[in-house]
């Protein structure tokens, strides 16, 4: 196992350079099939989201800075984002960053696309909605979460679903890494922004094991009073499987040993104790914690899809755990 302290140069967060290697495979015209729809409405639809949303981000970047601006007092309510119609974007989008955009959802409803090309600064910048099955808005304002009913809305914004439906099992492991990516990539640049830099979790691997309880605990909600909304849109409170993740910070000392971690408890939503040898795992023992430490992960599936995009896992100066062959 490699530990990986390249730092990385672009600000395109994880979800959209998984999509990229996507493009270079040839895979993207995929999600648009009618044939793919008629048999995944949902899914099809969750694929064009993080496509499309990619896409968004990428022609962000190339017309600023690529950087939000830090403020405070941001909400979940959808009218903050301003409308953008399918042909719009289409003329900004298309061929440059996407071959086709997609304009009807999987189930054949039409996208509600939102980006503010005007304050390309602001932090109410990109989004999408599907308007699920019915066809119908359950409104604007809306809370993290999973979907329970085909029915229901289908959220993406700032690189995150605010609303999608709990992933299958075999789906959950690689979702529940990328919202540790991000959440992580969040917590780093906050603690970037308020000391110098990390190092990584080496003080705490010295003897071949990693101890969890030298990280102090905080909740969603504290959490959220410093990272909400400069650093993420909302805090992801449950991981792939809809178990919650636990987070840690230590906001009185963050130049110590011990500053930023994030756990899910896998499958079976049962942690096992605080004590780990950092490493990866089989990824079929789905039940094993994921562990994040400081830009590092401590413990990861391994054998899987997750690292297999070649990519580092966060935005600017995120640090990865990455296995190579």
């Amino acid at each position: 196992m490699i530990f990986s302290s390249r730092r990385s140069s672009l600000f395109l967060p994880s979800f959209a350079r998984r999509i990229a290697s996507i493009v270079i495979a040839g895979l993207l015209v995929g999600p648009f099939l009618p044939s793919a729809a008629a048999q995944d409405p949902a899914g099809t639809t969750l694929q064009d989201m993080e496509v499309a949303s990619a896409a968004m981000v990428s022609w962000l970047v190339d017309h600023g800075s690529g950087r939000t601006q830090h403020r405070n007092g941001a909400g979940l309510d959808l009218r903050d984002y301003p409308v953008i119609t399918h042909q719009a974007l289409e003329i900004l989008l298309v061929p440059m960053y996407l071959p086709v955009l997609p304009e009807f959802d999987g189930w054949g409803n039409a996208y509600d696309y939102r980006l503010d090309t005007v304050n390309i600064f602001s932090l109410e910048t990109v989004a999408i909605r599907s308007l699920g099955a019915d066809g119908a808005a359950e409104g604007d304002i809306y809370s993290p979460g999973y979907t329970s009913s085909g029915d229901e809305d289908l959220v993406f914004l700032r690189g995150l679903f605010l609303r999608r439906p709990l992933p299958a099992p075999e789906e959950a492991q690689a979702v529940t890494l990328d919202l540790v990516r991000t959440v992580g990539a969040a917590m780093i640049s906050w603690l970037t922004d308020v000391v110098s830099g990390i190092e990584g979790p080496a003080e705490n691997l010295r003897g071949g094991s990693f101890d969890l309880s030298l990280y102090p605990p905080i909740t969603a909600l504290e959490m959220s009073t410093f990272l909400v909304p400069s650093y993420l849109p909302f805090i992801p409170e449950l991981d792939g499987w809809g178990n919650s993740f636990e987070f840690f910070v230590d906001t009185f000392d963050p130049l110590g040993p011990a500053v930023l971690a994030i756990r899910s408890p896998g499958s079976d939503g049962a942690t096992s104790g605080d004590i780990y040898t950092p490493g990866g795992f089989p990824a079929a023992r789905d039940e094993e914690d994921v562990v994040w430490a400081d830009g590092f992960f401590i413990r990861f599936p391994e054998g899987g899809r997750i690292f297999s995009d070649g990519f580092e896992s966060g935005d600017l100066g995120t640090w990865s755990a990455t296995t190579l062959p």
